[in-house]
């Protein structure tokens, strides 16, 4: 039991230095969120703003219908409920909803591999592995990002681990807790079946061919089973989301990348994945591994490699879609490690591993050099960043809350460029301002109407404000034609709108605001 709280405590001063550095680095970066993390944060208000205003059964509406980007909503919920409390405080800002909904994500995330690893391997080898994780550049730049694979990889492992405490299905609690966290992890986000299926029906195979207490067993499987599939029915195929099988059949056929070897292709990502450093030091660890592999648990190596295989398949490729089988790669590591023989080599190798991730950690986020040209969603926000147009949200920020309008009614901000229209819509509904930004390219090519569907008028009439943006329309699709015909249509239209204000971004490009003044009193 002392084990137990040292081990506790371990995990707790380890979540709280993550907490501190992280709100570190989300408080001296200035940075402009869009793309699917602003749209996860803007879905978190929203659902404070439904349990604000109408309870609980607000929520549940919110909940149930996923739409939008076709992903569900557990993560917008958990983050509304700590949006909430942060409220109560007076803490309520969008870095203090990163900082805190990912922590508890991270907590999760670090109780439930060490519990993983101490139940197949031994305390020590968990706590290791937790340890290593949490050090691992994927995952705490991600944990300064609002994106859904950090949760997912939380969820996965926390189901996992309920998996494992079923003790091959005999364990009603343990299998009714499993079914219910399996649901939970498909609401995280669509993606789930994939880490979740192949280690499952594994560990079920084995579970039901063991010969003591067969009918509790297969009991026991059919609850677990019969929840999961009854509750993400009740989710994916209820009245509200009649669309969102097609929405995820256009992400899988649109969104295409037919490389097959596209993973293989990115191993250099270990730089900013694992990191450098410690993709060389577990390099004997891997060959051991690779040695003794039929010796080693089929179940981690099922959690580790089938999503890599299956997301081979999938059309629609990004690093970050493998996140969650990260965890089970570290436990792996951790029991090659103490499966050294000699006591001294041991602790000396795993002080060379702890040194790595952490002298990784401390290059990471305060050296200067680092690189940060790549992708944020791609790879995360590993340290400081400053954005040269972060000052424009602020200017239009000031610009709206001057105009005073009254607060009857809402008023729509439509914008033709996507880059400053999804922060400011965070920003609208965090400060309560009755404004809505909407953007015709806020959404992926799956979404976005074919040309000559759209009667850009009747839309461009619609707005109270219009937001432009020079600069030449890049043609690379059906995007850039929906910013072309639109702006077409506000020269076209240009007597119902004033220019009320302007500004210049970083480019030397002007942006421009135009009030309809045939709609605004």
């Amino acid at each position: 039991m002392k084990l137990e709280r040292k081990i506790l405590l371990i995990i707790i001063i380890i979540l709280c230095f993550h907490i501190l550095i992280n709100f570190y680095i989300l408080y001296n970066s200035k940075i402009i969120r869009e793309g699917d993390d602003a749209n996860y944060i803007s879905d978190s208000f929203r659902f404070n703003l439904a349990l604000s205003n109408e309870g609980y059964k607000g929520v549940m509406q919110q909940f149930l219908n996923i739409g939008g980007m076709g992903h569900p909503k557990f993560f917008s919920l958990i983050a509304s409920f700590i949006c909430e409390s942060l409220k109560k405080i007076r803490l309520e800002s969008i870095n203090s909803l990163i900082l805190f909904t990912n922590a508890f994500f991270l907590f999760i995330l670090l109780i439930s591999v060490y519990g993983i690893g101490s139940i197949l391997y031994g305390k020590k080898i968990g706590l290791l592995a937790a340890i290593l994780l949490s050090f691992s550049p994927v995952i705490f730049s991600f944990s300064r990002m609002f994106i859904l694979d950090f949760p997912l990889a939380a969820m996965i492992s926390l189901s996992f681990l309920a998996l494992l405490k079923t003790k091959n299905f005999s364990s009603l609690f343990f299998s009714v807790l499993t079914g219910i966290l399996f649901s939970i992890a498909q609401f995280t986000k669509e993606t789930a079946i994939i880490f979740i299926l192949p280690p499952f029906l594994y560990y079920s195979f084995s579970s039901l061919y063991i010969k003591e207490k067969t009918k509790e067993r297969r009991i026991n499987f059919s609850i677990t089973l019969f929840l999961f599939l009854i509750f993400v029915s009740v989710v994916y195929f209820n009245a509200y989301n009649k669309e969102l099988v097609k929405i995820l059949h256009g992400k899988l056929l649109v969104c295409t990348n037919s490389d097959f070897f596209y993973y293989v292709r990115r191993f250099p990502l270990c730089y900013l994945y694992l990191g450098n450093i410690f993709s060389i030091v577990i390099l004997p660890l891997v060959l051991s591994y690779i040695v003794n592999i039929k010796k080693r648990n089929i179940f981690l190596a099922l959690y580790l490699f089938s999503p890599f295989l299956i997301f081979s398949f999938v059309p629609n490729k990004t690093p970050r879609l493998l996140m969650p089988a990260l965890p089970p790669l570290f436990l792996l590591l951790a029991s090659e490690v103490f499966s050294l023989r000699h006591r001294k080599i041991r602790k000396m190798y795993i002080g060379i591993l702890i040194f790595s991730v952490v002298f990784q950690y401390v290059r990471f986020n305060f050296s200067p050099k680092i690189p940060t040209k790549y992708d944020m969603h791609g790879t995360g926000l590993l340290n400081i960043v400053e954005d040269k147009d972060f000052y424009i949200i602020e200017k239009l920020l000031n610009f709206f809350k001057n105009e005073k309008l009254p607060f009857d009614r809402s008023y729509l901000v439509v914008f033709t460029f996507r880059r400053i229209n999804c922060v400011l819509n965070c920003e609208f509904l965090l400060r309560n301002m009755l404004f809505v930004a909407e953007c015709p390219l806020d959404s992926d090519v799956v979404n976005a109407p074919p040309p000559g569907e759209v009667n850009w008028k009747e839309y461009l009439l619609t707005a109270d404000y219009v937001v432009d943006k020079t600069g030449d329309i890049k043609k690379r699709g059906v995007l850039e034609d929906i910013t072309g015909e639109f702006k077409k249509s506000l020269e076209e239209n240009a007597h119902f709108f004033k220019k009320v204000y302007s500004c210049r971004d970083s480019n030397g490009d002007f942006i421009f605001v135009y009030k309809n003044v045939k709609k605004i009193i």
